[in-house]
């Protein structure tokens, strides 16, 4: 099976092999040696410079959203912008932990733009937080986090910026320092090619200096404090991070501008072929880690993926929410071959005519 579905993406072979290496023991001198290489490896992949801090989590991405709006101070107001299922998460998590916010919302598809989110900060003084979606992989939709941050930190200079880059991180530009990002945080089991399992951030001085560490299975502490031993607080997924240190290898020694490029030559060719079949994308400003596309009326997305599977070998993604029969979704990441696309490209248009 080849998986062109969001997520897990697919695993080239190289990845898989380390799967099935002995485990490392966690609290051994070579796992604090792995553990090592792949915080420095990560710095390289969320291209942020030395005086940030990663840290690896065993958990999916959604426990890092958590774990970030968990550590915050509770009395700091948030803005967050919600476009889909997983940018609306944000605002799931902090009203669990009964911290005050604001939502900018809009219809899926839509995407937030640079004026308006400022416009936002600019009209209610309260706000110190800002929660981003880079890709929202719900829709295939990206956001325009460059220019937003940018003008968000010249508007208020002390405002945290915390970005979801679990779709994004690995498969688009992302400059967590340049763009004056407080939190950026991925997964495993996205652009990196790796099983699910693991999630990884990267926070920035000002976030870690502001953060009042609370709870204990995500409390911030620990985890820095484990990160100055070269160790976790509790006992991660070994085998996953194996596997993640292979793939940032293969990152750092291609170079991430070449997979930028290849994710965005992909998603070009993906999404001209899709508009030719005469099928309508999702999305206003679509993302590059995937490609989201109504299906005719007609045609649910369970069966659909089903016949193409049974066809080629490829699975596809169905939607999620309100959208979960109405759409496919298809990844390009850094591991996805264009022949595995073109395949899948000519099944959807054979089951789409028959």
């Amino acid at each position: 099976m080849i998986s062109l579905t969001p997520g897990p993406t697919f695993m080239p072979d190289f990845i898989r092999e380390i799967l099935q290496k002995p485990i490392v023991y966690h609290r051994s001198e070579e796992f604090k040696e792995m553990y090592a290489e792949v915080s420095r490896m990560l710095k390289k992949l969320f291209l942020a410079i030395e005086e940030y801090t990663t840290l690896c989590l065993t958990g999916s991405g959604t426990s890092a959203m958590e774990m970030l709006l968990a550590n915050l101070d509770p009395h700091k107001k948030l803005l967050i912008t919600d476009f889909g299922k997983f940018s609306g998460r944000w605002a799931e998590i902090a009203q669990a932990y009964n911290l005050t916010y604001t939502v900018l919302q809009y219809t899926w598809g839509d995407y937030p733009k640079v004026k308006e989110v400022i416009q936002a900060i600019e009209q209610d003084k309260d706000i110190e937080v800002l929660c981003l979606t880079h890709s929202e992989t719900s829709t295939a939709t990206r956001m325009d986090i460059e220019q937003i941050a940018f003008y968000a930190k010249k508007t208020r200079p002390d405002i945290l910026i915390l970005v979801d880059g679990i779709t994004s991180v690995g498969a688009m530009p992302l400059y967590t320092h340049a763009w004056g990002l407080d939190a950026v945080i991925t997964s495993s089991q996205k652009a990196l090619g790796c099983p699910p399992g693991m999630s990884f951030m990267v926070l920035s001085p000002e976030y870690i200096q502001k953060a009042q560490p609370c709870g204990y299975t995500y409390n911030l502490q620990k985890y820095l404090d484990s990160h100055q031993k070269q160790l976790t607080p509790f006992t991660p997924a070994t085998q996953i991070l194996m596997a993640v240190k292979r793939s940032l290898e293969y990152f750092i020694q291609t170079g991430l501008p070449a997979i930028w490029n290849h994710t965005h030559t992909l998603a070009q060719y993906t999404r001209e072929k899709i508009q030719e079949l005469g099928l309508k994308l999702c999305s206003d400003n679509p993302s590059d880690s995937l490609t989201a596309f109504y299906l005719p009326e007609n045609i649910k997305s369970t069966e659909f993926i089903e016949k193409v599977y049974q066809q080629t070998g490829i699975l596809l993604g169905k939607g999620q929410g309100e959208w979960k029969e109405r759409i496919i979704r298809i990844a390009h990441t850094a591991y996805v071959k264009q022949e595995y696309v073109q395949t899948a490209l000519e099944s959807i248009k054979t089951s789409i005519s028959s």
